[in-house]
């Protein structure tokens, strides 16, 4: 389960559950309040996220004297995919807000690939 600050995670637990599937019932969107809750709880996500990739990124030199970036890049990758259908399935959800949502996915994919790139090598 997706956990974000105090009580602004409901909205995306509904459609983001333990990683694993993203369900989306396409009649289904959310309200413009919703799909604002959506957003800030989503610009939490990315913070979170972008600093763990930044610690992991800290940590490459570490990785390769264990000869362990491979395995990284791998779940680098993986999770690159999850995040991937995370905003797809997301995006249309919240109609009225995809253009937030949308600059917070491509700020969370500029720290990825920086990550993915630190491990290619």
């Amino acid at each position: 389960m997706l956990v974000t600050r105090a009580g602004r995670s409901s909205e995306l637990q509904r459609y983001y559950y333990n990683g694993h599937q993203v369900h989306q019932d396409p009649s289904e969107v959310l309200d413009e309040q919703g799909a604002k809750a959506v957003v800030v709880a989503l610009t939490t996500f990315v913070e979170v996220h972008q600093a763990l990739l930044n610690v992991v990124i800290g940590k490459h030199s570490i990785a390769s004297r264990l000869f362990f970036t491979a395995p990284v890049a791998a779940v680098l990758r993986s999770l690159e995919a999850a995040i991937d259908a995370l905003a797809f399935a997301l995006i249309g959800l919240i109609p009225t807000e995809k253009d937030h949502a949308n600059a917070q996915f491509a700020l969370l994919a500029v720290t990825l690939d920086d990550a993915e790139d630190t491990y290619q090598n």
